[in-house]
């Protein structure tokens, strides 16, 4: 399906904007998606937009070797990757239009517009429309996106069928030439492959433009390494075994014995020595090796320093540093969960004897109440105390070792579930169960029974979302029931393997867990997976320019240039420019001009660098050119190529999604400011300068909205 944006119907769009929209949808093939495609999704995206709705794109099962040679998983994998900030279903059960719609319908999305290509229109309307009634929707519009023009040379011609006639030649630059503009080099050649492997073509002899995209590293299957404390584990044993069956070798490093030197880090080699404590070397490249992160190395610092170098250095990082300390962190983890909307039990820091009656007060009050080392896992550090005496007992005590230490209510349960998120979908599930002896947790480790569990797609969503939220590409998410309402615990960035047998769902069915290893090796060692999952943000965010402070930045993926920001009081004198921005004087180099076009005309604007903090990270030298934009209204606009380059995506419907939004919900108050003032070093000091500003602004928006300013930061109410 191909179409010309340019020709969305007016009339359609003005009929749809009187009335009330839930979600904008498109249907199609996908086989394999082209950049004609991408118009398509593009419109949807803007029409959504309009309507003030929310939007999906659902690809087809279908699958044969001439017209649908792409497995609907591929198709997925790629749209995700061709389509920057849309909305790509995931779902493998919905294989129909009328699942899809029924889908919809059961999650209260009853009103419908879909958008399909000029020539369609009366097609669907005609299909869908005898159903509408029967099915529960209440308003149903199908839109066209405009008109195929086949014959056209530029996108309005492109199709899938061009491409795949392409792919069975063996014309590689043809079939390249009509890929959507999201999709690298390497996804191109990836995704060319595919195709012709589904038509069933055998790469006996590949083409010169082939060849050249595929280095002999790349052929090789990768090398996985594990970062561990404990290289006689169990679970890095079975993973050593199941990935020397699937062709690939995994070495587990010891971090208190492993040590790199600075001169054996090349451009795309990295030396380990002493990796096994037994004086062995290994090299690796590091754009063909995987890195798993077991999480006791967050307690060794020369573990940490390994971790961060393979990370910098190109290696694919499973899980980053920043997710796992956010994981590792169970305050801030039920902090930022809670702050996302997501339900937690409530949950209060407590480090002084002061801080105990009020922190108690604040989780509920009333006895059982849990307390929880800020860090720790399989149970370990978690008790249950019954009475006030006991609560102050045993904080004393655990603080002589100098913990870190939460409150959170106590909510009776027979079981916890454990979901395994990869990569932004859940794989597998299970039910952990109290053990007999009456202990009230519920961990594998503690040796209680396990069986496996199926999710209902509210729990998907919230265990996804909370995967999502935590920054994780691998992670363990685990939640409770209570009275019909489902609360989320923690976030494991390090889960085991061990609570078997699991719900798997890719099979449907029971799976144990080297079942559950394999499927993960599997994954990861297929290279078209590695890419971190995109960080949401709103339309409008805070971007914080060269330290003069939060302005309100348009977050603008249609805009391909460099950011911009506005500047006044310009004056330009040897090389250098002397501006404000937000109010404050600063100078800097002139790095040149460059000429942005406005509409139908083109300005010359100064390009220079400044350091942003934007989305709670600090970056470097990134590229702006300097404009009045008084009569807009937000003065900076960052650009589609910040985006991309530091994997963010856009969600078209919301403004603020990041952390830093609470400024905006918590405007200026002199006993808020005061706070944030005196306690800005102390939550440095405790969760370091990124978290601690995220929590020190959520605490301070929390008493806002409370009007408590007597609250002290060693217990605030999550």
């Amino acid at each position: 399906m191909t179409i010309r944006f340019s020709q969305l119907k007016k009339t359609s769009l003005t009929e749809a904007r009187n009335e009330r929209v839930d979600v904008v949808i498109t249907f199609g093939r996908f086989n394999p998606p082209t950049s004609g495609h991408q118009l398509l999704v593009e419109s949807v995206k803007k029409i959504a937009k309009n309507l003030g709705a929310e939007h999906i794109i659902y690809a087809t099962h279908s699958q044969d070797k001439n017209k649908n040679p792409l497995k609907w998983k591929d198709k997925v994998v790629f749209m995700k990757k061709a389509f920057s900030g849309a909305n790509i279903s995931e779902d493998a059960k919905i294989r129909t239009l009328f699942e899809a719609l029924g889908d919809l319908v059961d999650s209260g999305k009853k009103r419908i517009v879909m958008v399909v290509g000029g020539d369609r229109v009366s097609e669907f309307d005609k299909l869908v429309r005898k159903y509408v009634d029967q099915m529960g929707i209440e308003y149903f519009k199908v839109m066209s996106a405009g008109k195929r023009d086949p014959d056209a040379d530029d996108v309005t011609g492109m199709s899938a069928s061009k491409l795949r006639a392409a792919a069975a030649e063996g014309d590689f630059d043809s079939f390249k030439s009509g890929m959507a503009s999201g999709l690298n080099d390497r996804d191109i050649l990836r995704l060319y492959k595919k195709v012709r492997d589904g038509m069933g073509i055998k790469e006996s002899k590949v083409n010169e433009s082939f060849e050249t995209f595929l280095t002999e590293e790349e052929k090789k299957t990768p090398t996985v390494i594990v970062l561990t404390s404990d290289t006689d584990s169990d679970t890095v044993d079975r993973m050593a075994k199941i990935a020397s069956k699937k062709g690939s070798n995994l070495y587990a490093v010891d971090v208190d014995k492993a040590f790199i030197v600075d001169e054996d880090v090349n451009d795309n080699d990295l030396t380990l020595h002493n990796y096994d404590g037994n004086n062995k070397k290994l090299t690796v490249v590091l754009d063909n090796t995987i890195v798993i992160v077991r999480g006791g190395v967050l307690n060794s610092q020369s573990g940490i320093a390994i971790w961060k170098t393979l990370e910098e250095s190109g290696a694919f990082v499973i899980n980053k540093q920043d997710p796992m300390e956010f994981c590792q962190n169970k305050f801030s983890t039920s902090l930022g969960l809670e702050l996302n909307g997501l339900p937690t039990p409530r949950t209060a820091m407590v480090n002084n004897e002061d801080a105990i009656d009020m922190a108690l007060e604040k989780v509920g009050g009333k006895f059982p109440v849990i307390i929880k080392t800020i860090t720790g896992a399989e149970g370990i550090g978690v008790s249950k105390v019954e009475s006030h005496e006991s609560l102050k007992s045993v904080l004393q005590s655990l603080w002589k070792f100098g913990a870190s230490l939460i409150l959170q209510e106590y909510m009776e349960i027979e079981y916890d579930i454990r979901s395994l998120v990869l990569d932004g979908k859940v794989i597998a599930s299970v039910k952990r169960l109290k053990s007999n002896n009456k202990d009230f947790r519920t961990n594998k480790a503690l040796g209680n029974d396990t069986e496996p569990y199926e999710l209902s797609k509210e729990e998907q969503k919230l265990v996804r979302k909370a995967a999502k939220i935590s920054g994780c590409y691998y992670a363990g998410v685990d939640h409770i029931t209570v009275d019909g309402k489902h609360y989320l615990l923690e976030v494991n960035g390090s889960p085991g393997s061990g609570a078997e047998p699991y719900f798997g769902y890719d099979k449907g069915g029971p799976i144990s867990s080297d079942e559950l290893i394999s499927n993960v090796l599997d994954y990861i060692l297929d290279k078209e997976n590695w890419q971190y999952a995109m960080k949401q943000v709103g339309y409008v965010e805070y971007i914080d320019i060269d330290g003069t402070g939060a302005i309100k930045a348009r977050v603008d993926t249609g805009n391909s240039g460099f950011n911009v920001a506005h500047v006044e009081d310009v004056d330009i004198k040897d090389g250098k420019i002397t501006c404000k921005l937000n109010g404050k004087k600063i100078t800097k180099k002139i790095l040149g001009r460059k000429n942005v076009k406005v509409g139908d005309e083109e300005e010359n604007r100064v390009h220079v660098l400044f350091d942003v903090v934007f989305g709670g990270k600090e970056y470097k030298d990134v590229e702006f050119t300097l404009d009045d934009r008084s009569n807009r209204v937000y003065p900076v606009l960052i650009g589609r190529q910040f985006l991309t380059q530091y994997h963010y995506s856009v969600d078209p419907s919301q403004k603020f999604v990041m952390v830093e939004s609470l400024q905006e919900k918590a405007p200026p108050d002199p006993s808020m400011e005061r706070f944030i003032r005196k306690n800005k070093q102390e939550f440095i000091d405790r969760y370091g300068a990124e978290q601690g500003m995220e929590i020190l602004y959520a605490t301070a928006w929390k008493m806002y909205n409370k009007k408590n300013e007597d609250i002290e930061f060693e217990f605030q109410e999550v």
